[in-house]
This record gives structure tokens, sequence and C-alpha cells, in this order.
């Protein structure tokens, strides 16, 4: 672009008039890009849709609700390309100017605005005590023959004494909290936010069980001598050998899913007369009430797996299970007016974001929304 295009183009961006225009013709560009092959003849005709955004750019309906995509922080998925190189610096100078010339905050949007999630949870130990666990502990753990090393974020087990009493500890993360657990068999386990998982100091006989509720991503050290099991109270019971799965037992949200990365697993429905569906590695499992298991194939992994990445993936999400993300990892009550509209959401936002940020994102988006006090968030039409 000459100097005279280049100043359009960023007065484009910042003109209200037209910014919303110009970003929805840039990721048209950005994800038509990303599916191309990096060709003249196919750059040259897309290039020429983005600097006409001037004119009406027609409207994408989608049933039964639109979507909303954030694009405050979305991920652009191409930088092979010196063209792609000049656009990409172009969008990052338009957010890093909107970033320090508006404010995240305004009268009446957040008095106080609240952090990210960080490593935090609590462990409740056989006998009884507890112990609070943060990102920044470093400390040594004894119950009877059992050490238990606590670093950062993560906490490791090691039975030393195979005679030694078994004994059960609970590790419980808070609503913005999350934790990473290595079990005494090398099993690795990371806990979700507002998450537990019940467990024994040393495992014996002729199983490895462990009690989850809320969202945990398991990867199971092989034993083909002892099955390892996970149970979700009244709920579902998971049977493995060695793998990586993914389980979310939300009470809150309309289904019960887990789903397979690597190996194999069986899962048994409780208090029904279903028998045990096996999954294959990409599949899911959705059990809801007073209805017949349902398995997915070819699942989005990576949506299932954004939240232990370290982000959020909205690809497809109804605005319900968008803010049940958000409560749950900022700490906040989310309500509902009434006579709110269906809407579907897009795109990936990191979890490092505060809540302000987070919202700000969320209402360009098209979300009617009030703060109260009290941490809470009155979703309006």
């Amino acid at each position: 672009m000459s100097p005279q295009e280049q100043q359009e183009f960023y007065a484009l961006l910042q003109d209200e008039e037209h910014s919303a225009e110009m970003i929805a013709a840039l990721e048209t560009l950005t994800e038509d890009l990303y599916r191309a092959d990096v060709r003249d003849e196919t750059l040259l005709p897309l290039l020429q849709r983005a600097t006409q955004t001037d004119k009406p750019l027609p409207l994408q309906a989608t049933s039964p609700a639109p979507t909303h995509r954030l694009h405050f922080l979305r991920r652009w998925g191409w930088a092979a390309a010196s063209i792609m190189v000049l656009f990409s610096a172009g969008i990052y100078f338009w957010w890093q100017h909107n970033r320090e010339h508006t404010p995240i905050k305004d009268a009446g949007y957040l008095a106080t605005d609240i952090p990210p999630g960080t490593n935090k949870a609590i462990l409740n130990l056989a006998d009884g005590s507890s112990i609070t666990l943060d990102s920044a502990g470093n400390q040594t753990i004894r119950q009877g023959a059992t050490t238990i090393k606590q670093s950062g974020g993560q906490l490791v087990y090691d039975a030393q004494d195979g005679n030694t009493a078994v004994s059960y500890n609970n590790l419980v993360t808070p609503r913005g909290g999350n934790f990473k657990l290595q079990l005494p068999d090398g099993s690795m386990v990371w806990l979700n936010a507002a998450s537990s998982l019940r467990y024994p100091t040393a495992f014996k006989g002729k199983e490895r069980r462990v009690e989850l509720t809320g969202e945990a991503y398991f990867e199971v050290a092989k034993n083909a001598e002892m099955p390892f099991r996970v149970s979700v109270k009244d709920r579902v019971e998971i049977e493995v050998l060695g793998t990586s799965f993914n389980i979310n037992a939300y009470t809150e949200e309309n289904k019960l899913s887990t789903t397979l990365l690597e190996g194999g697993v069986r899962v048994l429905p409780l208090n029904t007369n279903e028998k045990a569906v096996t999954l294959n590695p990409g599949q899911q499992a959705q059990i809801r009430p007073s209805e017949k298991t349902k398995v997915v194939s070819d699942v989005d992994v990576e949506k299932i797996m954004a939240w232990k990445n370290g982000l959020f993936n909205f690809e497809n999400a109804s605005l319900q299970e968008v803010m049940h993300q958000v409560a749950r990892w900022y700490n906040i009550e989310v309500v509902y007016e009434k006579g709110i509209p269906e809407m579907n959401f897009g795109g990936e936002v990191s979890k490092n974001v505060s809540l302000a940020r987070l919202l700000d994102g969320l209402k360009k988006a098209g979300v009617h929304f009030r703060i109260e006090e009290g941490r809470r968030l009155v979703v309006m039409p």
C-alpha cells in the first residue's frame, strides 16, 4: 500500500462507522488465506475484497442463531508469506492503538477489575486437615510412608512403602483455580476450576480407582494388571488401562462428556440398563438425563482441550456455555433476565486476560449486561 492508502486503511479501522466492516472483511480474508494455497492469483482478489470495505458487506445468516466472533484476541493461523506479515502488522497496529487509547472500564462497568484464575487448590488430608496450595508454594508434606511434594501449581505423590495402610486425600480446585496432580502410580491429572478428585495415597489390590467432580484431563500410566477407573458419583464410570482422555462432569452443564485422545476407554452409565460403550481416539461419549448414551466421532479435540492449554474456545458455543466458563474462571455469579436471544459464538481467547478485557470483547460481540455488587453479572436482552 502507498502511504496514502495506509493512512486511509488505519483511518477506516479507527472510524466507528467503518470499523465493524473492516474487521469483518479482515477476518473473512484471513480465514480464506488459512485454507488457500498462497498464490498470486489467490491473493489478489482477496486483497481487493479487503480494500473495498466502504461498500456494504453481505450478511451471512445462520440458523437458529447468528454466530458472534470475538475479534479482539483472535489467533491468526497464517504467517507464511510476506503479504500476510504486512496484514498482521496492520491488525496489530490497530489492536495496540485501541488498547492504548480505549479505556477498558467506564462508569458503571467494573468498579474493580477481576484478574483471571490462577494455579490454586485445597488439599484435604485423611486426618481431616487442609492445606492451601497456590502457584508460589514449594513444600514437602509427609503422610505416613507417602511423600507429597508441591512445586508451584503441581502436586507429586511418592508412595515409598508398599505395605503402608491406604488413606484417601481429596484435591479441590475453587472457582478461579486449577491444579496439576501426579498420582502415586505416575498418572497425571489436570483439574479444571471448581473440580475435585478423591484418590488413595497408594494404589493396592486389583484396580486403581479415583472419584471426580467437575472437569479433569487424565494421562494414565499403563498397568494391565491394575485397570484405572474414574467414578463420577451416581452418573458414570470410566475404565482404562493406559490412555489420555478428558471428562467434563459439571452439574450445571446439560450433559456429561468423556472425550478420548489416545488409547481406549469403556464408559458405563450408572443407574441405567445400558451397556458400556467403548471409545476410539477422537470419539466422545455424551450422557444426558433420561437419554441413551450418544457416541460422537471426529470431535473438535482442540476445543475440548482448550481449558488445559490456557484458552477459552467458544467455537459453536451458546451464550450459556460461554458464561458457564466465564463464571467458573473469574469466580462470578451470572444471572439472566427474561428475553435473552439465542446467540452462538466463535473464536479463542486467552484465559490470562482480565474479566474487564473479556467482557469488553463480549460487549463488542453483542452481549448486553450490567455489573452489580457482589461479583454479579446480569445478562440483559
